[in-house]
């Protein structure tokens, strides 16, 4: 399993209160990856801004954006936020697990053969970029560990 947990790679005030809307909880993910790794070799993204994760291979030294995508394509199913990976992910071709939250709709930007999980709610998707967003906290919240899991169960 590939797995990429941040869309933050970048400082610069614009992106963080988007970055942070679209997230899911990293106590969520890291409870997902405990549950996982026994299982699985789960493979996470190392860049500036990693948050390394218990379970995971986690490479001593950060590599590129390709790089990255050659490990990916050896991997068996992505799981992570909706961004940059999501978009590897289906461009080879691999199945996958994306958080969307209520930021932006899979229908926007996601696949069909993706397992996309969404927060249906009247103010969804929302979009918010320059503020904390409560609705996208909201997601965060309602967006189980287990539905992840459960999805990732379909997949594999």
């Amino acid at each position: 399993i590939f797995f990429e947990s941040s869309s933050t790679k970048i400082d610069k005030d614009a992106y963080t209160f988007k970055m942070l809307n679209k997230e899911w909880d990293q106590e969520k993910w890291k409870e997902l990856i405990l549950r996982l790794h026994d299982d699985y070799l789960i493979i996470q993204s190392v860049h500036n801004k990693s948050i390394k994760f218990e379970g995971t291979y986690y490479a001593e030294e950060k590599f590129d954006f390709r790089t990255a995508c050659a490990l990916m394509n050896n991997c068996d199913l992505f799981i992570g936020q909706e961004g940059g990976f999501s978009h590897a992910a289906a461009a080879l071709n691999k199945k996958a697990v994306v958080y969307f939250g209520g930021w932006i709709h899979p229908k926007t930007t996601g696949y069909e053969f993706h397992e996309n999980l969404y927060y249906e709610h009247p103010q969804s998707p929302c979009g918010v970029r320059g503020a904390k967003c409560y609705h996208c906290e909201e997601a965060r919240k309602s967006i189980s560990v287990n539905d992840f899991e459960k999805k990732i169960e379909l997949l594999i």
